[in-house]
């Protein structure tokens, strides 16, 4: 008993020692490309850091929005109507293309069989059905019909300007 502390008593001391003693290096000498690396460093660093906060922002307030009962599927996905954001940060113009029922007009597929995944089709336009869009920004309401919508929604978007509209279908009876 008294060998084996005599003996983890002289490593210790050994360990000790080692760690007491300095070792001598070299100098370390700092070129001016070094400063430079570091300096980008540090900068990229700190986009790093910003990116990572924004995106941190997003995440949880978009998870603020998910189906209590799932945590999957965005409250905002009701049967009936799409909310639309667009935001730019340079002039922009074009076309919000949107969805069809693929498994019908692509595959000729009778509906969206479950055994193969079923095709993304959240949101779809019908073609002979008619859409209430709404801009929430201007109150401004027009009607448009699903042919049209198929074929693209042109917008315009000014620098640093955002859209929010909602498309709602029109049921066959006419009253929403």
């Amino acid at each position: 008993m008294m060998r084996k502390a005599i003996i983890i008593l002289s490593i210790l001391s050994i360990i000790g020692h080692s760690c007491l003693t300095e070792v001598k290096r070299s100098p370390i000498k700092i070129t001016s490309s070094d400063s430079l690396s570091f300096s980008l460093a540090v900068s990229n660093s700190l986009s790093a850091n910003e990116a990572f906060i924004r995106c941190s922002h997003y995440i949880d307030s978009w998870l603020e929005h998910t189906d209590s009962a799932t945590g999957l599927i965005p409250r905002n996905l009701d049967e009936d109507t799409l909310y639309i954001h667009i935001a730019t940060s340079s002039d922009w113009e074009g076309k919000v293309y949107f969805d069809c029922k693929r498994h019908q007009d692509f595959m000729n597929l009778p509906f969206d069989y479950p055994r193969i995944n079923q095709f993304p089709e959240w949101w779809t336009i019908k073609p002979d059905s008619k859409y209430l869009m709404i801009d929430a920004q201007k109150d401004h309401r027009q009607y448009i019909p699903g042919k049209k919508l198929l074929e693209g929604l042109p917008v315009k978007m000014e620098k640093e300007n955002s859209k929010q509209f909602y498309l709602v279908e029109i049921p066959s009876s006419g009253v929403l």
